[in-house]
C-alpha cells in the first residue's frame, strides 16, 4: 500500500465518517482527520529519509550553525531508521522461511505471536545498531569540538532556485487571494 492509497482511504473515512450520526462514524472521522495530516507526515519523513544522505544532511546542518545538540540527534535518526527497516525485513524473511507467518493475514489474526516473534527480536537488533552507531559515531569524531570537515559539496543550484520561486510564487498568490486580490 503507497502512501498516497493510504490518504485517499483515510480521507474516504473522514467523509464518510462526517454524514452519519453513529459510534462507527465518529471513530471513522477520527481516524480519518488524523490519519490525513499523519499520512502527510509520514510520506514527507520516508522521502527525505530516502533522498538524503546522513553526511550532507550533517554538513547542510553544520553550515546552518545550528548547535550540535541538535545536528547529532537528527543525523544519528537518519542513519537509524534505514537500518531498523532492513532489519525488520530480515526478521520477516526469517519468519517466512520457518513458516511462521506466510502470509500478513496469519499475522493480523495472531497480533500476540507477531510480537514475540518480530518484536522482541527487533528491539535486540536494535539495540546492536545503536552501539554500532554510537561507535561510528565516535570514530568520525561527532563528539569532538573541533569544527569537522565534510567532503560534501554543498552548493545552491538552477534546480533549487526554481523550487524556492515556485514556493515564493505559491505563498504569493495564497497573501493575494487572502487580500480578495485574486
Amino acid at each position: 500500500m503507497t502512501f498516497s492509497t493510504l490518504a485517499v482511504s483515510f480521507q474516504s473515512s473522514y467523509l464518510i465518517g462526517s454524514h452519519t450520526n453513529s459510534l462507527l462514524s465518529g471513530f471513522l472521522l477520527v481516524l480519518g482527520e488524523y490519519g490525513t495530516r499523519l499520512s502527510i507526515v509520514v510520506a514527507v519523513s520516508a522521502w527525505l529519509i530516502l533522498s538524503t544522505q546522513p553526511a550532507a544532511l550533517f554538513a547542510a546542518l553544520r553550515r546552518l550553525h545550528l548547535p550540535s545538540s541538535f545536528i547529532i540527534p537528527i543525523t544519528v535518526m537518519f542513519r537509524f531508521f534505514p537500518a531498523v527497516i532492513v532489519e525488520a525485513r530480515a526478521i520477516w524473511d526469517a519468519m517466512q522461511i520457518r513458516g511462521l507467518f506466510p502470509t500478513w493475514w496469519t499475522a493480523v489474526k495472531h497480533p500476540i505471536l507477531l510480537m514475540e516473534y518480530l518484536i522482541v527480536p527487533l528491539l535486540g537488533s536494535t539495540l546492536q545498531i545503536a552501539d554500532d552507531i554510537a561507535v561510528s559515531a565516535m570514530t568520525r569524531g561527532l563528539g569532538s569540538p573541533l569544527t569537522p570537515t565534510s567532503v560534501v559539496k554543498l552548493g545552491f543550484s538552477w534546480r533549487d532556485g526554481v523550487v524556492v520561486g515556485a514556493i515564493v510564487g505559491l505563498i504569493g498568490v495564497f497573501i493575494a487571494a487572502l487580500l480578495g486580490v485574486v
